[in-house]
């Protein structure tokens, strides 16, 4: 017996339907995937926010550093309007 016929148009006696059914699928995912993909690469890293959870953090220590009498009220506006305008 010959293979030669399992091998062509989908492997058996349905006469290929299933690769001409499945194929187009295929085809749309693996486009789909790249165009995904070339989103991501395209547009960049991700913003993660973390920018204004610094300016967050670096203003509750100043507050702390303020209250503890570490620096006086004039030190404290100047480095906070400096944080607010970061």
């Amino acid at each position: 017996m010959s293979l030669a016929p399992l091998l062509q148009m989908g492997g058996g006696m349905d006469g290929g339907w299933t690769v001409a059914f499945i194929g187009p699928f295929v085809g749309l995912l693996v486009m789909g995937l790249f165009i995904y993909l070339l989103w991501r690469v395209l547009s960049g890293p991700v913003s993660s926010g973390q920018g204004s959870s610094e300016s967050q953090d670096a203003m509750e220590t100043l507050r702390e550093r303020y209250a503890r009498g570490e620096i006086d009220e004039e030190t404290f506006e100047e480095r906070a309007q400096r944080l607010r305008n970061s």
